[in-house]
């Protein structure tokens, strides 16, 4: 979707599965391995973004986390986000499941690439939003999400280089609007 502010229109720019979170696959958790939230619903500011380095993950090793090399991660800090607590205060798993409870809890908030088997349009993710490396192409093609990567209409974001072939007139927007249907 894009939003112009100065028209008050919302219109649709395109569509794409994406991978949200599930906090069920929480249940299924090891002491350690990490969280399983429900993404977050709401109006985000993206805050920072980086280039994937496309290394794979090493319990997992046919799955990119942050999708393949150069692919943009658009980070959007931390977020408060609904999670199962399974685990008590000694780190032992409840044997009961009416023992868990949805607890709100911190989540590092992102959308990235995703290369995996898993298909997309399901929730299947830790908390972040997962796209193809289409989408995320496109949106840094066209600067959907990089606003806050200039200044003075000269990229400055430090950790990453800038796109190429950059066309300054493109789209430019920093808000990411999560919704949890259609």
């Amino acid at each position: 979707l894009l939003y112009i502010q100065n028209e008050e229109k919302v219109y649709i720019i395109g569509s794409s599965l994406i991978t949200s979170g599930n906090k069920e696959l929480e249940k299924k958790l090891k002491n350690g391995e990490d969280h399983f939230f429900d993404t977050p619903i709401g109006l985000y500011n993206v805050k920072k973004a980086w280039r994937s380095d496309g290394k794979f993950k090493p319990k997992r090793p046919t799955v990119q986390a942050y999708g393949s090399k150069g692919r943009f991660i658009y980070y959007f800090g931390k977020e408060q986000a609904k999670r199962y607590h399974v685990f008590d205060k000694h780190g032992q798993k409840y044997t009961n499941e009416k023992d868990y409870k949805i607890i709100y809890d911190t989540l590092n908030f992102a959308i990235h690439s995703y290369n995996s088997q898993d298909k997309r349009g399901y929730k299947n993710s830790h908390g972040c939003v997962r796209l193809s490396d289409e989408l995320n192409m496109y949106l840094e093609k066209h600067l959907v999400l990089h606003k806050n990567f200039f200044k003075d209409n000269k990229w400055h974001l430090k950790y990453s280089y800038k796109p190429k072939d950059l066309d300054i007139n493109a789209i430019k927007g920093s808000y990411v609007l999560i919704i949890n249907s259609l």
